[in-house]
């Protein structure tokens, strides 16, 4: 999967999440470019020809230790005289979708936010409108007891701030439904950023366990 793959699965039809993938993606490839550079200095030395044997095994030692995903199933002599460009582009496409899950994540924080407080604050409202109209029952039906034909003024007052309260709940369930959009949408890029990151996560085995392998492998 690519960044190019990443990208076009996400919607990103709205400025804040847009902006923030572009701003993602522009600061992950230009990470992952100097760690890639690092990857290939690597790569460098082990298929170096001028180095010491030693030099060149260390360095296959480092590339299937800190990319076991993607040098842990080639053999020495694959890293040392293959071509590895195809891999070191993998893993570098992996390594700007993990930059760009973990800058959406932290983007992510303060749209979330919002939408908790929304969700709050409509819920504070509806309570509001249900004791509004309970008390505007009970002024009307003290009214009527009392014989009077025309609204009192409490009852104006009362009927004018649920006429506001609703306008403030019909307001805050369309942010909500904005504010939702925008959260799910990077919940999206960051599901879909990590998936095409995932192999970055995959730990290279412990010596014990690698040996423990090795010896199931070899027993007759």
């Amino acid at each position: 999967i690519t960044v190019g793959d990443v990208l076009s699965k996400l919607t990103g039809d709205f400025n804040a999440f847009g902006s923030s993938m572009r701003k993602a993606a522009e600061e992950s490839t230009k990470g992952a470019i100097e760690e890639a550079g690092a990857l290939q200095g690597l790569v460098a030395v082990a298929q170096s020809e001028t180095v010491t044997r030693k030099a060149r095994t260390q360095a296959i030692k480092d590339l299937q230790s800190q990319y076991p995903a993607y040098f842990g199933n080639l053999s020495n002599e694959q890293i040392m005289y293959g071509n590895l460009s195809g891999t070191i582009n993998d893993v570098t496409q992996a390594l700007i979708s993990k930059g760009i899950a973990e800058k959406l994540t932290k983007d992510a924080v303060n749209p979330t936010l919002d939408l908790w407080r929304a969700n709050g604050k409509l819920k504070v409202a509806k309570e509001e409108q249900i004791q509004l109209e309970k008390d505007l029952a009970k002024e009307t039906a003290k009214r009527i007891a009392g014989g009077f034909g025309g609204r009192t003024n409490e009852e104006v007052s009362l009927m004018n701030t649920i006429k506001n309260t609703k306008l403030a709940i019909t307001t805050t369930r369309g942010d909500i439904k904005e504010l939702t959009v925008v959260v799910d949408s990077y919940k999206n890029g960051i599901k879909e950023a990590s998936k095409a990151s995932s192999q970055l996560l995959i730990k290279a085995p412990t010596a014990g366990k690698a040996a423990k392998a090795a010896s199931v492998e070899t027993t007759p």
